[in-house]
């Protein structure tokens, strides 16, 4: 497996979702950021003042990673991001 063509294509899929409406199945907007071999998700929340602008509410990394006997594995990973807990009651 070619792992930086596989991961380009992981990042390039993941950046179509904050684009188009139809592949939109999230209720917050989106933000995708490469990182070292995949890609990140973040969901965005709107944070209360006196803070205000905008922070992650959680999320979807998915990275290719050695695994056992050189076979590489895809890990996705999901993750409360600071915003998780704004506006909570």
């Amino acid at each position: 497996m070619q792992v930086p063509a596989f991961v380009d294509n992981m990042y390039q899929w993941a950046a179509t979702m904050t684009q188009s409406g139809a592949n939109y199945p999230f209720v917050l907007p989106l933000m995708v950021d490469k990182i070292p071999n995949g890609f990140q998700i973040s969901m965005l929340k709107a944070m209360p003042k006196p803070v205000g602008g905008f922070s992650s509410a959680g999320d979807i990394q998915a990275t290719v990673e050695g695994g056992d006997q050189n076979k590489n594995v895809l890990f996705i990973r999901f993750y409360e991001g600071p915003a998780s807990l704004a506006n909570r009651r």
